[in-house]
């Protein structure tokens, strides 16, 4: 089994539901807590098979989501230059979840982990166009050290038999005419703005919860990551998950962003998207859900 270790102790929701398919087994392990190196040597001691007759391993990079946090610029060379030095037996590599960048509002993009990797032969770099132009065109790509093109390329035949050529065209014309630049261009105004307008309503809705409940104020990225009290659950079937529908207002469950693991699982986070809905509706859902939060710390008290 493939072990995948995750940019931090909140990641995307998808890889843990790809996991049978990829013979993968996700484990949390906090990047921007820790020093590289102890990531590194978690992987090689993380089960009890000899590390000779393990397949690839492979370390998850942090993108965005949902946390926001990206992992830091002067750690990601180190990452890269470990990951290499511990693949003296098996090979360890490193993929680089980049389906946000290019959707950078404050400040620029951080060099690449893949920009590292100046042999070829350690990172994945997984990106998307989803994210950044369209997400109906379903349509991502990837650079892969030369060893996993052929294997991989026969995983993605066996799900979908390829990508459709329709959207491949599109984009090969949209890039070449100059359409998509401006097209993120475009997006970088709007997010921006809407996540302004619900880091603004935040502030003012949520100012009686201070001290008690937190948000990350994302660079970029489509989301913001909130903190809630701990005993508080706000998983699908705690009671801030049942009050929020009744006001009409909907959120992620945070705890379907942790991997699997011996630990129990957070349920006191919620991921809040800005790419959708419009300002004013953004601003009138952060109050609902300031509403429903109100209602269950009240029945907590």
């Amino acid at each position: 089994m493939v072990r995948v270790i995750a940019s931090r102790t909140a990641s995307a929701p998808c890889p843990e539901s790809a996991g049978p398919s990829l013979a993968c087994g996700p484990s949390p392990s906090p990047f921007n807590r820790g020093r590289c190196r102890s990531i590194v040597k978690r992987v090689v001691r993380s089960t009890s098979v000899p590390i000779a007759e393990l397949p690839e391993p492979t370390i998850r990079s942090p993108s965005q989501c949902p946390g926001t946090a990206s992992l830091a610029a002067d750690r990601r060379e180190s990452l890269v230059t470990l990951a290499r030095r511990w693949s003296k037996l098996r090979r360890i590599f490193v993929l680089e979840d980049a389906a946000y960048r290019g959707l950078t509002f404050d400040g620029e993009d951080p060099p690449s982990v893949w920009s590292y990797d100046r042999s070829g032969d350690t990172v994945i770099l997984a990106r998307t166009f989803s994210k950044t132009f369209s997400p109906g065109l379903k349509t991502g790509f990837g650079v892969l050290p030369e060893s996993l093109v052929e294997p991989i390329l026969r995983l993605k035949g066996n799900h979908d038999f390829g990508s459709a050529n329709f959207a491949q065209i599109l984009l090969d014309r949209l890039m070449e005419n100059g359409a998509y630049e401006a097209q993120v261009a475009r997006l970088l105004v709007v997010y921006r703005r809407k996540r302004d307008a619900l880091l603004g309503a935040l502030r003012e809705h949520f100012a009686t919860f201070h001290g008690t409940v937190r948000w990350t104020e994302p660079r970029g990225g489509l989301y913001v990551w909130l903190t809630l009290p701990e005993d508080l659950d706000s998983g699908p079937d705690g009671s801030l998950f049942s009050r929020s529908v009744t006001e009409g207002v909907l959120y992620v469950p945070g705890a379907y962003a942790f991997a699997g693991s011996a630990g129990a699982v957070p349920k006191n986070h919620a991921r809040l998207c800005f790419g959708a809905p419009g300002e004013n509706d953004l601003v009138e859902g952060v109050r609902r859900l300031a509403v429903a939060l109100s209602g269950c710390l009240e029945a907590v008290a």
